[in-house]
């Protein structure tokens, strides 16, 4: 289950396929850093030999959790990566394979065609690959 917070900051950075790059970068040297405490804690080293038994079965449930959450937290980002790239795809085949004229005529079709909700889903799905960020 994805957190709240992490949720609204997906919302904020929007179709900024930049700034997902970097957000998924920045969750991966997370789980890097959790992976390395993970190690440490597992295999008895020398800096978490103070702790007692059930501290250290408690750190590393507590860091097996919080790489589960990062992978879906990855996941996620992931999906919508690839959903920019599936994004950027469409409109290029769009722009490149066809004249202008079609891609108004297709949309006065669309308009006659469609019922006024599945049309308006489609408008605002074409508005929001036009606001795509590379």
């Amino acid at each position: 289950m994805l957190s709240e917070v992490f949720v609204n900051k997906i919302s904020e950075i929007g179709n900024d396929k930049q700034s997902l790059v970097t957000l998924m970068s920045e969750i991966d040297e997370n789980k890097r850093q959790v992976s390395a405490r993970l190690t440490a804690v597992s295999s008895g080293r020398k800096e978490v030999t103070e702790m007692t038994t059930q501290e250290r079965r408690s750190q590393i449930k507590m860091m097996q959790d919080k790489m589960i959450y990062l992978a879906e937290e990855r996941e996620y980002i992931r999906s919508k990566i690839a959903e920019i790239n599936s994004d950027l795809r469409a409109l290029n085949r769009a722009v490149n394979g066809r004249n202008g004229k079609f891609c108004h005529a297709f949309v006065a079709a669309a308009e006659r065609l469609l019922d006024e909700e599945v049309f308006l889903e489609l408008e605002s799905r074409a508005a929001s690959i036009l606001s795509i960020k590379v």
